[in-house]
């Protein structure tokens, strides 16, 4: 798995998210809501290689009611973001399908 992963990380550029905000993918199975802070959950980034830690931020995931700790990173085209939760299960989510978090 870490070499798949690997592999997904070794194209990743620093990307700004700067101006991302906080974005949030609802479907019928989960909700991720993404944040700007970095990824400091320790189960998540023990599948993440070193050197990639840093380009990680923090995301909260719902899976079918569950709640999970996650990291998140943007891939070098934007489109996607690269998902690892504390699971250890990992993927790729369309930028596409998150909309920005109202402020309350």
């Amino acid at each position: 798995m870490r070499i798949l992963l690997a592999v997904a990380l070794v194209a990743m550029t620093s990307v700004a998210v700067a101006d991302a905000g906080i974005l949030r993918l609802q479907t019928k199975d989960m909700t991720v809501v993404l944040h700007k802070t970095p990824c400091t959950d320790a189960a998540s980034l023990s599948i993440i290689q070193p050197e990639m830690r840093p380009r990680f931020f923090a995301a909260d995931l719902t899976w079918k009611g569950t709640p999970l700790k996650a990291c998140w990173a943007p891939l070098p085209d934007r489109a996607e973001v690269l998902m690892v939760d504390e699971t250890g299960d990992y993927g790729m989510l369309p930028m596409s399908g998150f909309k920005p978090v109202r402020a309350m």
